[in-house]
């Protein structure tokens, strides 16, 4: 039996998440028909590089000058810590890492696997994605607006240039806040809410149209029936899915009011507009709790769909693989 395609696997430690674990993922993932999927580079990393140290890059702050962005190199042994403000290059490590991990679980057999290399809008340049260009496993760039504090204003031309050329669509991090929504209301920082609320799904939506680029909205663009109708449009927009039970957990991130988010995400999306994806290991009912992860939502989906009356074995099948593969241009 063909298996699932997960289009968003996160890789690695997050300093401000859940640890990313790809050994779990692999037996998890088995258990519940995940047969092949997109490695992506957790949005804030933290590595241990060849020599031992560990890299937490590219951490972003805000102060009166406005953001400052960081890398921190730590020697466990000594505990120093060196400190670069600006850093070129911030991602370039992690994403040779995935890369790496990829080509070694595809040379195993027992996966088929892809990686998405993350872009730091506003500190990467071209050569940090073009020693890509040629690897048959890169399907798609990922751009992580809140991890980056980047908005569509913000992505540079050659960007946009890069991903039209060499046709790699670009996942972007959508987000809701609502604009009654202050730090003390919420409990979140005003630098914080400023930039989730540059990041709705509708203001993605309209600069994929304006520039040509392809683009996946994720998290089910936030259920932002603006941007929904406009991704139903466009051959060059799709959703994914995930992560679906911590999306329905936090209602006030959500466009719509909801009490069934896959359920309206399927109601909402055309046929050939959504795919499946776990956004491991962020798939969590709570985030004070990163170690009970869902990975029920394939069974979710088709519940829904039932719920609908929309269900049948080939759009599920579409949900679930093929509207992936064809969108990412996988054979």
């Amino acid at each position: 039996m063909v298996g699932f395609f997960d289009a968003q696997v996160n890789y690695g430690e997050s300093i401000f998440g859940p640890d990313c674990n790809l050994a779990t993922y692999l037996v998890e993932a088995r258990k519940v028909c995940i047969d092949s999927f997109l490695l992506i580079p957790t949005g804030t990393h933290k590595l241990e590089l060849e020599d031992g140290r560990i890299e937490e890059s590219c951490i972003w702050e805000f102060d009166d000058s406005g953001i400052i962005y960081k890398r921190l190199q730590t020697n466990p042994a000594t505990g120093k810590t060196e400190e670069e403000s600006a850093p070129s290059s911030p991602y370039l490590v992690i994403n040779r890492k995935v890369q790496e991990e990829v080509r070694k679980l595809n040379s195993e057999g027992l996966w088929s696997c892809y990686f998405a290399p993350k872009v730091h809008p506003k500190l990467d340049k071209p050569s940090d994605l073009e020693d890509f260009v040629d690897d048959p496993n890169f399907k798609a760039l990922k751009v992580q607006t809140l991890a980056t504090y980047c908005t569509t204003e913000d992505i540079p031309q050659w960007l946009v240039d890069f991903s039209r050329k060499y046709d790699k669509p670009i996942i972007v991090h959508t987000d809701y806040m609502g604009d009654d929504a202050t730090p003390e209301s919420t409990g979140i920082s005003e630098a914080l809410l400023y930039i989730m609320k540059k990041n709705h799904a509708s203001r993605w939506a309209d600069w994929g149209l304006n520039t040509g680029v392809r683009l996946v909205l994720a998290h089910g663009a936030r259920l932002d029936e603006d941007a929904i109708n406009k991704i139903n449009g466009s051959d060059n927009l799709i959703m994914n899915i995930g992560q679906d039970s911590l999306l329905g957990a936090e209602g006030s991130r959500l466009a719509m009011k909801s009490d069934d988010y896959l359920t309206d995400l399927l109601r909402l999306a055309g046929e050939d507009k959504l795919i499946f994806s776990t956004d491991y290991a962020w798939n969590v009912r709570d985030r004070s709790d990163w170690f009970t992860l869902d990975w029920n939502t394939s069974k979710r989906v088709e519940k829904s769909m039932q719920t609908l009356g929309i269900y049948n074995p080939e759009r599920f099948k579409a949900i679930m693989r093929n509207n992936a593969m064809r969108f990412f241009g996988i054979k």
